[in-house]
């Protein structure tokens, strides 16, 4: 797809982030490639160590990340050293840096009450299993049941869609894959010591 809008994929490279801690071969190779842009894909705290190793081997381009991008790797990175590089992020990203922005509220809410109780920052997981515990709860209630499995998840769609669940992000479907469906995502470029919001970024239902 990005190569059908004019993109050229300069290498690709896939690795085992459980077992691998040094990435400075592969990103010196990505160097010498000259990219405009490296898009890295993978959990939070090894995206961030691949990000710090290819600044180690003297890449200055930007990078690109996926909403595995958040609190944690921004303190082992450090947003000053990636200036333009984009992330295509949750809400958890935007609205923990710009809380006044949260409209509704309900994100804020959940930080401030995971922070008192934990003490301790938390990657984006944890807002995205919120949602669903509320929902499945929500679903019991309808199906009048805790154990019909089959009973439960056909209430799933109707528990988000009466409206009334105070969720992080405003799904109003379950699909039958299994995946919430409704809420955009954010992409974000990395601005000062925080984020320009560029667009809304909604899936197609199909």
């Amino acid at each position: 797809r990005f190569e059908a809008l004019g993109g050229q994929v300069a290498g690709f490279e896939s690795v085992d982030i459980k077992n691998t801690t040094d990435f400075h071969s592969v990103m010196t190779s990505f160097k010498a490639k000259n990219p405009d842009i490296i898009f890295i894909s993978c959990y939070e705290e090894a995206g961030a160590l691949i990000t710090n190793h290819a600044i180690d081997v003297g890449y200055k381009g930007k990078f690109m990340y996926t909403s595995e991008w958040g609190a944690k790797s921004e303190k082992i990175v450090g947003l000053d050293k990636i200036q333009g590089s984009l992330v295509q992020a949750m809400n958890y990203t935007y609205y923990r840096k710009y809380p006044e922005r949260d409209k509704r509220g309900v994100f804020t809410a959940f930080h401030k009450q995971y922070m008192s109780t934990y003490k301790e920052e938390y990657a984006q997981p944890a807002t995205s299993i919120y949602d669903p515990a509320l929902m499945f709860a929500r679903a019991m209630e309808i199906a009048g049941s805790v154990t019909d499995a089959k009973a439960i998840r056909a209430a799933c769609p109707k528990a988000l869609q009466e409206a009334k669940l105070p969720l992080i992000y405003q799904n109003i479907d379950v699909l039958k894959n299994g995946l919430m469906w409704g809420a955009p995502e954010l992409m974000l470029e990395v601005q000062g010591n925080g984020y320009n919001l560029l667009k809304e970024l909604k899936v197609a239902r199909e």
